[in-house]
């Protein structure tokens, strides 16, 4: 008996699902109980314990007494750990409940369908833009759903896998996969490797960026056209949004992708409301978000290109990605301007990364999981010089900035919050070393910063940008074969960069409340608390200089800033609580942390915050590495 393969697509707005077919060897979409070959991601939860699921949740929020009972979006909440949807009877529910309850659905559905039982191996697509958490609590979701042990897979190297596939030679050996879905935006560029692929750098996205962020802008704009003109809005009386009228939006939108205006409709007081929505208009309203997911694109397709891969198609996934503005867009800014063919649109443009997930499983089989390394381990991959030194962090939680009476605190180091790094954490052990720079540099024939004439080798690498950095990642992946993998090097994010700085401490430091120049490097003229004036060193020392905190990190405070994936936010009011990044609009300032040689000791504190743009290159800013372990 052939292998049961399922391929799921989770979606923010609809989930699909797909099958290998043994006699075609293709994949094949499944339809749901009620003949759908798309589930709308909503539940609606009962009073007696029940769970609606799709369409049926859909008729039954026809009734503003439902909405109280319905769990929307859960895709967007996942890995927010403090987020709960409170029912009227006053039970709790969570994102992974919510997603639970969507993802048995769909299981149930496949077994009693064309698959025919249980699968044998299941894969299911996640956001490139998905951290670690929120990874986790996809997995957790699928365990409560009876799905087992899922292979995660990001959904445009699913598409990619798909486009490659079908296409064939039409798409050339390098492609862009443009995913705008109905919740995130994610782009990655694959090239053909043999009978494979390989990812070519890192996938990017970009967090609330899609359908729903548009159906909500039409949907504000057309509250706030009769909160005007009768001073009243759709919202019931506890602020939820209407659902029909979200509904109307949604449908408005997709209309707009055919016609030039079309009608919105809603009903207040069993009144009738109707405006017209022109395309023009709608334009207007999701434009930003639009050049945003332009910009990222282009910062890949040139990423890729440096590394000698440069992008010969582009392929548009995702239904919004119908949108005439996006297709009108990537041709202006990006596919014209290089000479390329207009965007293409595969035929099955619902259904790409589900198929694509099956055509994964068929070409990777899923190893066994390797044993969790112990805390404390120190490790490196391999003995190239390129490879960092690792060490193993315990799991833990920890509060986040610093308490109101720290001396010399900033507003921007509060609300203090606990984050919960629940996942298997290392970070390297110093920060990258000229040593380490220089093996990519003198491999690839990239950048060789300045080291101010105080050396190289195990001095800390200066001069480099984020953007230099993520240049640096790509290779080093792509090196070590860690590519689109979760366990890939990347930067520590803010949270997870003060997890390992603090080292279960609470003090301004983590060896307690003053400094002294036998602790780190900094402008030691300058006295905290306790400690004492010397001579101004004004130069970087060698990474392993000075005792390593109890986690076995060197000198996070002082020598070298160190760049965090996060962009930068005023305060903690919306802070991740799980350890990911806060990825922003992905093209503001990005946070630098740790204090340097040139900085007073208050800059060297665990909760002191920083930030500079992207493409700074600074003589005190440097970075160390993270992996998540599997």
């Amino acid at each position: 008996m052939s292998q049961r393969i399922l391929g799921i697509d989770f979606g923010t707005t609809y989930s699909s699902m797909a099958m290998l077919d043994a006699e075609s060897g293709r994949a094949v979409v499944l339809r749901n109980q009620e003949g759908e070959e798309k589930t709308p991601s909503i539940v609606c939860f009962g009073e007696d314990g029940t769970e609606a699921v799709g369409t049926s949740a859909l008729d039954l929020l026809e009734d503003e007494a439902a909405w109280g009972w319905a769990f929307l979006t859960p895709k967007r909440h996942l890995g927010d750990v403090d987020f709960v949807r409170g029912l009227p009877d006053g039970r709790v529910v969570t994102a992974v409940d919510a997603t639970a309850a969507i993802l048995r659905k769909l299981r149930e559905d496949a077994e009693v369908g064309d698959l025919g039982g249980p699968a044998d191996t299941v894969v299911l697509t996640c956001p490139a833009s998905f951290g670690p958490t929120a990874r986790d609590a996809l997995r957790e979701a699928a365990a409560l759903a009876g799905l087992g042990d899922v292979r995660l897979l990001e959904e445009p190297v699913a598409a990619g896998l798909a486009g490659l596939r079908d296409q064939g030679a039409r798409l050339g050996e390098t492609i862009l996969v443009y995913d705008l879905g109905g919740g995130t935006f994610d782009v990655a560029v694959l090239r053909r490797d043999g009978s494979g692929h390989r990812l070519v750098g890192e996938p990017r996205g970009i967090e609330r960026c899609g359908g729903e962020d548009f159906d909500r802008a039409i949907y504000d704009w057309f509250d706030g056209l009769v909160l005007a003109e009768r001073g009243q809005s759709f919202d019931s009386e506890d602020g939820l949004l209407n659902p029909p009228i979200l509904r109307a939006c949604r449908l408005a939108k997709e209309m707009l992708s055919k016609k030039a205006e079309v009608p919105l409709r809603g009903i207040l007081d069993r009144k009738r409301y109707e405006r017209s929505l022109s395309r023009g208009q709608l334009e207007e309203l999701i434009g930003e978000k639009i050049a945003a997911t332009v910009r990222l694109s282009q910062d890949v397709a040139a990423a890729a290109a440096h590394r000698g891969h440069a992008v010969e198609s582009v392929l548009l996934i995702g239904g919004s990605s119908r949108i005439p503005l996006v297709w009108e867009s990537l041709k202006q800014e990006l596919t014209q301007p290089k000479g390329l063919a207009d965007p293409l649109r595969l035929g099955a443009t619902d259904f790409t990364v589900v198929m694509g997930a099956v055509y994964f499983a068929v070409a990777l089989p899923v190893p066994p999981p390797p044993p969790r390394r112990k805390v404390g381990t120190v490790f490196r991959d391999s003995k190239e010089p390129c490879c960092p030194e690792m060490v193993a962090l315990p799991r833990g939680t920890f509060w986040m900035g610093s308490p109101v009476d720290e001396r010399e605190r900033d507003s921007d180091e509060g609300p203090r919050h606990p984050v919960t790094i629940g996942y298997d954490l290392a970070m390297s052990t110093c920060a990258v070393s000229f040593a380490e720079w220089d093996a990519y540099a003198q491999a690839t024939g990239d950048y060789r910063p300045s080291d101010q004439s105080w050396g190289r080798g195990e001095l800390p690498v200066i001069n480099v940008s984020w953007d230099d950095v993520q240049n640096y990642l790509a290779w080093l992946n792509e090196r070590l074969g860690l590519t689109g993998r979760l366990n890939c090097y990347r930067l520590p994010s803010e949270a997870e960069w003060e997890y390992g700085c603090r080292a279960g401490t609470e003090t301004p430091f983590w060896w307690g409340h003053g400094i002294t120049p036998e602790q780190a490097n900094y402008e030691d003229r300058v006295v905290y608390l306790c400690g004492k004036k010397a001579v101004f060193r004004q130069y970087t020392l060698p990474v392993r200089s000075f005792a390593p905190n109890p986690f076995g990190l060197y000198q996070m405070h002082g020598n070298v800033f160190e760049w965090c994936q996060d962009c930068w936010t005023d305060n903690y009011e919306d802070a991740p609580s799980g350890g990911g990044a806060a990825e922003g609009n992905n093209f503001g300032d990005r946070l630098i942390r740790g204090g340097s040689w040139g900085n007073d000791p208050r800059n060297l504190r665990s909760a002191c915050r920083n930030w500079c743009a992207p493409d700074d290159r600074h003589s005190n800013l440097g970075f160390r590495l993270a992996r998540t372990l599997p």
